[in-house]
């Protein structure tokens, strides 16, 4: 019974820090948004965050936001799998 108490603790946390790690990282992406409109303001006097002349932008960001996910989350699940 111990182990299994052990086992369920350790989930627990896991789970906590993943709930945390989530949460900072929808709060970071969502402030994002609002910066990358208003450069394109700036650039393009436009605020609709389609502007095509800022797609390779858009896309640059895109690419830097989902490795940093990636790279964030990729030891959580692998320590899961050990």
């Amino acid at each position: 019974m111990e182990l299994l108490a052990m086992l369920q603790d350790f989930f627990e946390t896991l789970e906590t820090i993943r709930e945390r790690t989530t949460g900072r990282l929808i709060t970071t992406y969502r402030a994002m948004s609002p910066m990358l409109v208003k450069i394109e303001g700036l650039v393009m006097n436009t605020n609709s965050g389609k502007a095509p002349k800022l797609a390779h932008y858009y896309q640059f960001w895109e690419r830097k936001i989902y490795a940093a996910i990636k790279q964030v989350l990729s030891p959580l699940t692998a320590s899961v799998r050990e």
